[in-house]
């Protein structure tokens, strides 16, 4: 039987003038914003038997915040006062792990009660079973609800939101021995009630619904001579309807999501040459995307790209150990957020000393 539990306070206070006398569109501008915030949790987990272990605990999270505004301009003056704004959130949960005399099926089942001092009370549940084919082979499932809360801001404009809640369902198996590890996993997500901004009169409000496909493989292989190589894909196909991002009046189904592509594949092997000397090659592909183009314009279509990096590590002896890494070294250009550049070929070396 253990309880652990924990507290944590954290505070920000940021105040900023400007006072120039150069003389630019806003010739004086003063603002005071504080803000704090509050988590504590505690939890116990129980073996009830040599079969079934439970897990329960509580906890409490806070945030709060004010701010002051002022400012001078070619419009004239103008003031702000966001008076302590601040909100609650409290929650019980709960779980069962059971594990077969055998070994052979794991079953967990859990659930969440959580009370918000704004938008009031939700549930989330888990239930996630996996029963082993063999020693090496195992096939899982699973099937949960998850919650995102509105950020204070998105609260102190608009009150009334509710939270954004998935149900997720995931399938798949997974086999691995001494020298090869494997797993394939397919997934689905249904997410409604997402929060996004409304340009027609400038609030927050529950308007996204968003529905994902995927599949995800892994693989790695380690060889006698040294070689370790490694690959993951994903596949990934998902709709949107939201608020029209050109028009901003009328809903649309976007058979895309933003920013997310539909295949992407990390593959690489590392290589121990000898008891000095390692090296690491590893390479990604993205493909096509899109991100949004701007306000009441069209999304963007970011191209695919593909990057390579290598790190070597070299021990000398047991006091230094020299490192170089290359990051893009085929410079590859392009965006993962439209409008912000990525990082071109760089490189890196170092040296470790023990004594």
């Amino acid at each position: 039987w253990q309880i652990t539990g924990t507290y944590q306070y954290n505070t920000l206070d940021r105040h900023f003038l400007n006072d120039s006398a150069h003389k630019t569109s806003t010739w004086f501008e003063k603002n005071d914003y504080a803000a704090a915030s509050d988590y504590a949790e505690i939890y116990t987990s129980v073996k009830l038997s040599d079969r079934l272990t439970a897990l329960a605990g509580l906890d409490y999270r806070k945030g709060s915040y004010s701010q002051d505004y002022f400012s001078i301009s070619q419009w004239g003056p103008y003031s702000f006062n966001d008076p302590i704004r601040y909100a609650e959130q409290s929650a019980l949960y709960g779980s069962l792990l059971y594990t077969s005399e055998n070994k052979k099926l794991t079953l967990e089942v859990g659930g969440r009660a959580n009370k918000h001092s704004v938008y009031g009370n939700n549930q989330t549940f888990t239930l996630n079973p996996s029963f082993a084919l063999s020693a090496n082979t195992r096939i899982f499932a699973s099937v949960s609800s998850g919650f995102k809360a509105p950020s204070l801001y998105q609260i102190s404009i608009n009150d009334k939101l509710d939270p954004e809640k998935a149900t997720s369902y995931e399938a798949g198996f997974s086999y691995q021995n001494k020298t090869l590890q494997t797993r394939l996993v397919y997934f689905n997500r249904q997410t409604a009630n997402g929060i996004d901004y409304n340009y027609i009169n400038y609030q927050y409000f529950n308007y996204v619904k968003q529905a994902v496909n995927g599949l995800e493989f892994e693989l790695r292989k380690s060889f006698k001579n040294g070689v370790t190589a490694f690959a993951n894909y994903t596949f990934l196909a998902g709709k949107e309807t939201t608020q029209n991002r050109i028009t901003n009046q009328d809903t649309i189904t976007y058979d895309y999501l933003l920013r997310r592509p539909t295949h992407q594949l990390n593959i690489g092997c590392s290589v121990q040459i000898n008891t000095k000397l390692r090296v690491d090659i590893s390479g990604r592909y993205a493909s096509k995307r899109y991100d949004v183009g701007g306000y009441a314009a069209p999304d963007i279509l970011l191209k695919s790209y593909a990057t390579l990096a290598a790190n070597v590590g070299y021990q000398l002896n047991k006091h230094w150990r020299f490192t170089a890494d290359i990051q893009n070294f085929t410079n590859t250009k392009y965006y993962e957020v439209y409008g912000f550049t990525t990082m071109p070929l760089n490189a890196s070396i170092g040296a470790v000393l023990n004594w």
